[in-house]
């Protein structure tokens, strides 16, 4: 799937982004990880980063100058984590951790960023979308089958975040009527509230865009998956009030949802 691979230290790859971007993209970086550190601590860390990918050979400098550079194909490969036409943000999260992949989408080329143990970053770059859907499909277990279909309900966001949110011993009852309310048939509402109380992992695609040197993120869809099922709810947007088209997850919806974010 992917042509060429890096794993690096997160603070590697900081440096390396901050010598095509700068320095505070560098600090940037590293702080979005590491989260806020004392200033001699950062710059601490991405001097020994320098040093590092010098001796791995994919960094060089003049002394004379001090002009840095990048070697072994790395500034190929990262260059569309600072200038891409967007970004895909996916998240998965279980009670005991969270995996997020983020996919930079180039000219003709995605480029893939997840973190190893917390430390390492891995990029790799990958040449086809389809490859990408189906590393998503993977990675959010999608179940193999081509059924699309209608949504099965279209409900306010906040019904299902009240069902969500709420204690186990709330009325489920309640919550099925709300359901039931919007369209959805009794057999499902059930299914939906059992998934939402006892989820295997809750995630998200979110498209991230930059306008106006602004980062837009009105575009993405919710993932839900349960002991034997998953779901799949689009979020729409009708004035004030988010609305949630839910779909039960397959192959071929999830699919045809990732490529309306890719256009």
């Amino acid at each position: 799937m992917s042509s060429t691979r890096y794993a690096l230290a997160v603070e590697e790859l900081a440096y390396a982004l901050g010598v095509l971007g700068g320095t505070d993209t560098a600090i940037g970086f590293l702080l979005a990880i590491l989260g806020e550190r004392p200033r001699m601590e950062t710059e601490g860390r991405l001097l020994a980063a320098s040093h590092a990918l010098v001796a791995r050979g994919l960094l060089d400098f003049d002394m004379d100058s001090g002009e840095t550079w990048l070697k072994g194909g790395l500034e190929k490969v990262i260059g569309p984590m600072i200038t891409h036409n967007y970004s895909l943000r996916c998240s998965k999260a279980t009670e005991a951790e969270e995996e997020v992949i983020t996919f930079y989408a180039g000219d003709s080329r995605f480029i893939k960023h997840y973190l190893h143990h917390g430390v390492v970053s891995v990029i790799e770059e990958v040449t086809e979308q389809d490859a990408v859907k189906q590393d998503l499909s993977e990675f959010f277990e999608i179940p193999t089958n081509d059924v699309v279909g209608e949504p099965i309900v279209v409900v306010p966001k906040t019904t299902i975040d009240s069902i969500r949110q709420g204690p186990l011993s709330q009325s489920e009852s309640e919550a099925q009527q709300a359901l039931i309310q919007c369209g959805a048939a009794e057999s499902d509402a059930a299914a939906i509230i059992q998934d939402l109380k006892h989820s295997a992992y809750r995630g998200s695609i979110v498209k991230l865009k930059l306008e106006d040197e602004q980062t837009v993120s009105d575009k993405g869809f919710l993932l839900l998956k349960g002991e034997t099922r998953g779901w799949i709810l689009v979020i729409n947007v009708d004035g004030e009030t988010t609305m949630l088209s839910v779909y039960p997850a397959s192959t071929a919806a999830f699919q045809q949802q990732l490529a309306l974010l890719m256009t």
